[in-house]
């Protein structure tokens, strides 16, 4: 993946910004229009924070809460991604696409990291930094106040737009460039 490269204020802010996160094991929410890089910020993290475990992702579009379930614990056929990202990072992206009632599952499962876990979580280890990801500021504002209020040990980034890094399009595009094609 490219890493985050150029001249700017902005990109030394959200550099800075990956820097201080990267030792810490908050669960981290990150607010960014499509294609303001928060897959690579948040691999730039997982990188950063010498973490022993995988990048796993989720892509939560369309999601409802009992496919959360499955796809995060696992059953009987298939291993969750919560013991994958084990020591490692989880990546969630399209929080902004749940339903309420999937949401709330999804604040209650970050909830539980920090508190005694309940039975049928028992089995399953949550030692891993969560990166959740939303593009859409205004749909999310009930969700981010619970956010911001109920998880104790937690951050969120704002990405900037490349409109509003336009010393450093030639910087950015040649990376991206240079990584697909590598592919």
């Amino acid at each position: 993946f490219p890493e985050f490269k150029g001249e700017s204020p902005q990109v030394a802010k959200v550099l800075e910004e990956a820097d201080k996160v990267a030792l810490s094991k908050n669960v981290i929410l990150l607010e960014g229009a499509q294609g303001t890089g928060k897959k690579s910020f948040s691999k730039l993290i997982h990188k950063w924070s010498n973490a022993q475990g995988e990048f796993i992702e989720i892509d939560l579009v369309g999601l409802e809460s009992t496919e959360i379930e499955a796809t995060l614990f696992g059953n009987s056929s298939k291993e969750g991604l919560l013991k994958k990202a084990k020591g490692g990072t989880l990546f969630c992206s399209g929080v902004e696409s749940l339903s309420q009632v999937a949401l709330g599952y999804l604040l209650d499962l970050i909830k539980k990291i920090d508190q005694n876990l309940p039975e049928y979580l028992k089995d399953c280890v949550l030692d891993m930094r969560i990166v959740l990801t939303t593009s859409g500021y205004l749909s999310l504002s009930d969700f981010k106040s619970e956010f911001d209020f109920s998880v104790k040990n937690s951050q969120t980034v704002k990405l900037t737009t490349l409109n509003e890094l336009r010393e450093d399009i030639r910087t950015i595009v040649s990376l991206y460039v240079k990584d697909a094609s590598k592919e």
